[in-house]
């Protein structure tokens, strides 16, 4: 089969969809994902095929991070991506025409490939990161794609939901006949870890290991805030015993600094490798980086800044697996906070927890098998091999 993923030129919307996608190409199906131009490279870097649609410019519909978190309300942010979906129509019209794609699989932001298939009538796969979608983000991207998309399709639902946030944490937040669950799988870019492991400190720190991140989108937003406090957070904590291990964009690594000798600047590393040997994870909330944790058993304190961070921070702490900050500008408050968690065993056993329930769930090649699979055969039918259609 042809599979054809759609997703916004956002790096942690690119990153929901990679494991599914690789998923799906190693399965024997031919995958082409499409985004913005500007986001081409990133999806090069993946190793699938890439297909650049729309003008890839800020005045033709290209979202970058720093636009999406300094935007004011999610209302803001449903316009951003629906111009962005406005600008990539055209194009991926134009590759469901061409290449004849038999399922169109997008993020959940992105309303472009929704649109394009139900104006053809191939079946949309959403791919659903992040706990829960602010209704805003649908209306407003709607509202911006307004005489250009056919209202019907406007107006249509994915055919199935993946997600891979257990039913347990979403709350019953999708209609449970059209989901179905995955194990996450992270993904957080290529990264090379020669000389970019970080193990433990051999001796000197003995108040835990606290990791600090804050993703692509936050640490880098003047609105958000959060970044501004990281510096007095890191040296608080370093003060207190811990060793601080930091992951973060290394603009704003070299913004923030310089930093104490107890603070291990990881550097573009994966985060996820530096989750196991770190006892609290200190993150805004974001998909990516939740899950993460979550797999990894790792109890979280967070500072999320806007919209499905604020979801996906209480889903955990809903669990018992992390607590928010009271107050998240207050470096001293996130601190006291960490060094209240290090302390937990209470809070460490959820964490453990809420790992073995993540694990839990189906393999991605077992998911694509049962959503593809009959889609496949039905295919078939309609073509028998040899047929002038196949």
């Amino acid at each position: 089969m042809r599979i054809l993923f759609s997703t916004v030129g956002l790096t942690g919307h690119l990153g929901s969809l990679v494991p599914l996608a690789w998923a799906c190409r190693l399965a024997g199906h031919q995958v082409v994902l499409a985004t913005s131009p500007d986001a081409v490279g990133a999806v090069v870097a993946t190793g699938l095929p890439a297909l650049g649609v729309g003008h890839g410019t800020a005045t033709g519909g290209a979202v970058g991070s720093r636009e999406v978190a300094d935007a004011p309300s999610s209302w803001d942010r449903g316009r951003l991506f629906g111009r962005s979906a406005r600008d990539r129509l055209p194009g991926l019209r134009r590759a469901v025409r061409d290449w004849g794609p038999d399922v169109v699989v997008v993020e959940r932001a992105d309303l472009a490939g929704r649109v394009a298939a139900a104006e053809t009538g191939l079946p949309c796969l959403e791919l659903r990161w992040s706990v829960e979608a602010p209704r805003e983000y649908e209306v407003a991207a709607r509202r911006e794609l307004r005489g250009v998309a056919d209202p019907d399709a406007l107006r249509s639902v994915p055919r199935e939901v993946l997600t891979p946030w257990p039913h347990e944490l979403r709350g019953g937040r999708v209609p449970a006949h059209r989901t179905r669950e995955f194990r996450h799988v992270p993904y957080e870019g290529p990264g090379d870890l020669t000389d970019r492991i970080v193990p433990r400190a051999d001796a000197g720190r003995d108040g835990g290991r606290v990791c600090v991140t804050l993703g692509t989108v936050v640490s880098r937003s003047e609105a958000a805030g959060r970044g501004a406090v990281v510096p007095t957070l890191v040296t608080a904590l370093v003060r207190a015993g811990c060793e601080v291990v930091l992951a973060a964009p290394a603009d704003a690594v070299a913004q923030w600094g310089p930093w104490p000798a107890a603070v291990r600047v990881a550097g573009p590393v994966p985060v996820s490798h530096l989750l196991e040997t770190s006892d609290v994870v200190v993150h805004h909330g974001g998909h990516g980086t939740a899950l993460a944790a979550a797999l990894a058993g790792r109890p979280s304190v967070m500072m999320p800044a806007f919209d499905d961070q604020i979801g996906n921070a209480r889903a955990l702490a809903g669990a018992g697996a992390g607590v928010l900050a009271g107050d998240p500008d207050d470096p001293a408050d996130v601190a006291a906070t960490c060094l209240a968690v290090l302390d937990d065993a209470a809070m460490a056993d959820a964490a453990a927890a809420l790992a073995d329930l993540v694990r839990s769930r189906p393999a991605l090649p077992a998911v694509v098998e049962g959503v593809l699979g009959p889609q496949a055969a039905s295919a078939r039918t309609a073509f028998p091999p040899g047929s002038a259609a196949a």
